[in-house]
């Protein structure tokens, strides 16, 4: 039956390719949201024994405001349909849609292998193969019915097979404190007590206690730094988000290394919900208290770059010097935009219409999308060129690692703020090739007040 399920699966694939240009699509195309009328009835109530199917997904997720998630984990019950991605060497989880009928579809991103383990092989899941994924479910930017990613999903069933009676639960932590100074909330209660707020709303004069287990980009303009702090200071656990915070008692942190992961803090500030859909604690908020050396392993010595930009690790971050920074930002992946790998890429548009454009400029190479980089390659002399409603205050761009090389673009890069538009240039004075790539993934703007 698999055998059979994978050749009908191969067949409508082919009749797609080559009558596309002819006749209308009977489904959306990754990406574009799969809200069309279902074609296969919805069934399942979300149960490991009474799974969805992939309709009475759609169904579900579909019904959710954007970015906003199932209140719960659910089984989802398909047959894979394509896959996009397994990735094995750092993060183990993959890419893939799953189908009742070959026409109707639900991406499941980022998610790991049977037993919630991590895939360690691209040769684990195949087309055609029946699959139960556990998992919450999320309408991302409200187009794209799919599992939350980074690992909070994973597949409970293969072809009929499962890694044991009971399912593993995703490492969401447990919730722990009532935000109080004597009772801090750890990183798990921190996030769901952001998460019930509206946006807009506030919670203020929190406490949240934890482990460093990211630190993010310094702003040596305001003393303030973006980090994550979890139970156990890793990555893997649940993380919640400081954003722009300041240091110990409150004062000015005045460089990238003042934090380590593996330092334990207790911050007090206040709590929101940016968006309605991302808990975090707001700008503004102050350690109280700062335990250990940590182990220093995500932060980098700050390098020393042109006026406007600064390289710590694998951040880049463009500073308008002119400009005070508001709170209102946007964000794109670059890796879901569905440029094609190894192929030129011209231009990418953020949700509130800011684009960017990537240019050759002086270089014989223009900037490529490679599937393997997550991103965009930026060459030497190529350029980014940004154009917003607004004056942009600062741009942060996190970039990709190949061979134990940070790839940051050159040191001796320029940008150039006027007005509504932004220009950054790789440049190197001292070459004509070669350089230091930026292998740029995502990249996050914020306005000016």
């Amino acid at each position: 039956m698999k055998t059979i399920f994978k050749l009908a699966i191969a067949l409508l694939a082919l009749f797609s390719f080559t009558a596309c240009s002819d006749v209308p699509m009977p489904y959306e195309e990754p990406g574009t949201g799969g809200k069309g009328e279902p074609t296969t009835e919805a069934k399942g109530t979300g149960t490991a024994t009474d799974p969805y199917n992939v309709a009475g997904a759609l169904k579900v997720v579909n019904a959710l405001a954007a970015g906003g998630e199932t209140s719960t984990a659910i089984y989802v019950k398909g047959a894979v349909k394509e896959i996009k991605e397994i990735e094995t060497e750092k993060y183990g989880n993959a890419n893939y849609y799953i189908t009742d009928d070959g026409k109707n579809e639900i991406y499941i991103f980022q998610s790991y292998y049977l037993g919630n383990r991590k895939f360690t092989a691209d040769d684990k899941l195949s087309v055609g193969d029946t699959v139960v994924v556990y998992g919450k479910f999320t309408n991302y930017n409200g187009k794209t019915p799919e599992t939350v990613g980074k690992g909070a999903s994973y597949i409970y069933s293969l072809n009929g097979e499962t890694a044991g009676t009971t399912p593993v639960t995703p490492s969401t932590g447990e919730p722990k404190g009532s935000g109080t100074q004597a009772r801090p909330f750890n990183a798990t209660a921190a996030n769901a007590a952001a998460a019930q707020l509206k946006d807009g709303e506030k919670r203020e004069n929190v406490y949240v206690s934890g482990v460093i287990s990211k630190v993010g980009d310094f702003n040596s303009k305001y003393g303030e730094m973006n980090y994550y702090i979890s139970d156990d200071g890793k990555e893997s656990s649940e993380q919640f988000y400081i954003y722009n915070g300041y240091g110990k008692d409150g004062a000015k942190f005045t460089a990238a290394t003042d934090l380590k992961v593996g330092q334990k803090v207790t911050v007090v500030g206040t709590l929101i919900n940016y968006k309605g859909n991302t808990p975090q604690m707001q700008y503004g908020s102050k350690i109280v208290s700062l335990e250990g050396e940590g182990n220093g392993s995500s932060t980098e010595p700050t390098i020393t770059t042109g006026k406007g930009i600064t390289i710590s690790g694998t951040t880049v971050t463009l500073t308008n010097a002119n400009a005070n920074e508001g709170t209102e930002s946007t964000f794109i992946d670059l890796s879901r935009q569905g440029y094609e790998d190894t192929k030129t890429v011209t231009e990418a548009k953020f949700p509130d219409g800011t684009t960017v454009i990537f240019g050759k400029g002086e270089a014989t190479t223009a900037p490529t999308f490679y599937t393997k980089t997550k991103g965009v390659r930026v060459y030497l002399n190529n350029t980014l060129t940004f154009t917003a409603s607004k004056p942009i205050a600062k741009i942060v761009f996190t970039c990709d690692v190949y061979n134990g090389t940070n790839c940051v673009g050159n040191a001796t890069a320029t940008v150039t703020f006027s007005g509504n538009s932004v220009v950054y240039t790789n440049a190197d004075p001292s070459l004509t090739k070669g350089g230091v790539q930026l292998r740029v993934q995502t990249i996050t703007i914020t306005y000016a007040k």
